[in-house]
């Protein structure tokens, strides 16, 4: 049984893996002059070249982050968005953070 739970879990994940991956497509090739993210407009070549420096571990710890958020998100594509573009900015301080919680247990 654990190991069904755990092939669904995989799948789950993957599912938003991959969802994360169409929207970054999406952004990095749908022409825009612009993307607003947390109500500041940034330009499309500056939000692409954030998009483009993105890996795993950026979007793994953003979604360490997301698994601990319980608020209620009206638009999915906007949130995701900005989250993929903070989490080039903010994974490394995150990991700090979680790492002094967790040692703080």
């Amino acid at each position: 049984m654990d190991r069904i739970e755990d092939y669904e879990k995989y799948r789950e994940e993957k599912e938003v893996i991959d969802n994360i991956v169409d929207i970054m497509a999406d952004v990095l090739t749908f022409p825009a002059e612009s993307y607003y993210i947390n109500h500041v407009q940034y330009t499309a070549p500056v939000v692409k070249s954030i998009f483009m420096k993105i890996n795993y571990t950026h979007i793994s710890n953003m979604l360490l982050a997301m698994n601990e958020n319980c608020t209620k998100i009206r638009n999915v594509r906007s949130y995701l968005i900005a989250a993929i573009f903070n989490s080039y900015s903010t994974s490394d301080v995150y990991i700090d953070w979680r790492v002094r919680y967790d040692m703080k247990k």
